[in-house]
């Protein structure tokens, strides 16, 4: 047996669409974990089960505010922080929070991801992993990651200076890491990551800026800057 943590799901999302897709699998694989929806761009939604509290997002939207106002609301808990084009496919919370706390240093556990998984190889599931946890050097995509509650009360939440598409994640890692925490990767729990015939930045992609279209050049500008903040917080490129 493994100690117990409570645990609550945080998802970011702007899109009826999108979030009912992830809606209808949390609802399924989750019936009873509590879960936070964090909304943007003035969403509204149909009301929820008792199992979901709904925070109204701060605009324009930023990834890493408006997450730390789900982990923030998430009190005392352990949070799975997951895309809300990142599809549930079996029960993640309780499986990834049994893996993790085996684990007493790994302070953010990713799971595997179908689909595009931020560069990282071990997190995508064509890549064999012989262990129920492999260690990882390198930063975590933020789709389906387990947040230990220890780790946050160590370094604090997200970095909202990074306003943009992308780098957050990296700065998180990074920042676990020089604190002494250890990144991994389980395939006990696999997401799908996309939405339609997109695998990824379902939601990004639908963002303003974008104008509805998945303007690659819009989103490489944005992760350029965000590159750009990256470096001059840590004097290097992530």
């Amino acid at each position: 047996m493994f100690p117990f943590q409570m645990t609550s799901i945080v998802t970011l999302s702007g899109f009826p669409r999108i979030f009912d897709q992830f809606r209808i699998a949390a609802e399924e694989f989750e019936p009873s974990t509590r879960k936070i929806l964090v909304t943007s761009r003035g969403m509204s939604i149909l009301p929820l089960g008792d199992t979901w509290t709904v925070i109204e997002g701060e605009e324009p939207f930023v990834f890493a505010r408006n997450a730390n106002l789900g982990i923030e609301a998430a009190g005392r808990d352990d949070v799975l922080l997951v895309n809300d084009d990142a599809q549930l496919r079996q029960p993640t919370a309780a499986k990834l929070a049994e893996v993790v706390s085996q684990h007493p240093r790994v302070g953010i556990l990713s799971a595997q991801v179908i689909g595009q998984s931020g560069g990282n190889p071990l997190q995508n599931r064509r890549t064999e992993l012989e262990h129920n946890v492999t260690l990882s050097e390198q930063r975590l995509a933020f789709v389906c990651v387990y947040i230990k509650r220890a780790l946050i009360d160590d370094i604090g939440l997200l970095d909202e200076r990074f306003t943009g598409y992308g780098c957050e994640d990296d700065d998180y890692c990074l920042r676990a890491k020089q604190a002494d925490w250890e990144l991994a990767v389980t395939p006990d729990v696999v997401v799908r990551h996309g939405y339609g015939n997109r695998n990824a930045t379902s939601s990004f992609d639908r963002c303003p800026h974008c104008n509805g279209t998945g303007n690659a050049p819009a989103l490489e500008e944005s992760a350029e800057a965000m590159r750009g903040v990256f470096y001059q917080k840590w004097g290097r490129r992530p």
